[in-house]
């Protein structure tokens, strides 16, 4: 009888257990992994593609450009890999061209124009470290600058963007 019993019970603890994943409890000397887990499909968290990247915006700051020729030089920091930071310049004419191009230390780094938004919301990008884009609307404009998500190796450190309008 005592046989028939454990020969029920056995089974039934066996199948219960398997969806368990172990103790709940970690054994002591066991570090936790200190990076967050998060899905490399994270949600589009600011609404125009660029997946899973918190913007930095410049705080206070809305660039004056003139269409004179002749450069602003803006310096940039990006402190970690996925930073995103944010250029706000307002354009008052029209069929204005936009030059900028991105300077850092190093030969080869990951970091580029990602986007620029138009007054209106639209968005075109991405771009590489250089850009020569058309300004066909007035108002208030964005330039994204952070790293590719296709390529390796997120570039942190200082930069260096020089933006010019010409007409």
């Amino acid at each position: 009888m005592l046989l028939k019993i454990i020969c029920l019970i056995f089974p039934a603890a066996l199948i219960n257990s398997c969806g368990n994943s172990g103790p709940s409890v970690k054994p002591k000397g066991v570090v936790a992994d200190s990076l967050p887990k998060q899905s490399m499909h994270a949600p589009d968290t600011l609404g125009r593609g660029t997946v899973g990247i918190k913007e930095k915006t410049q705080k206070d700051s809305l660039l004056i450009l003139s269409a004179t020729g002749k450069p602003l030089i803006i310096s940039g920091f990006l402190s970690k890999p996925g930073d995103v930071v944010t250029y706000s310049f307002k354009i008052s004419n029209v069929t204005t061209k936009l030059k900028g191009k991105i300077k850092v230390d190093t030969k080869a780094a990951n970091i580029r124009f990602n986007q620029i938004v138009t007054p209106n919301g639209q968005s075109a990008g991405p771009f590489g470290q250089e850009i020569e884009y058309t300004l066909t609307q007035k108002g208030t404009y964005k330039i994204l600058i952070g790293q590719s998500l296709m390529a390796e190796n997120a570039y942190v450190g200082p930069f260096l963007v020089f933006l010019t309008l010409n007409e």
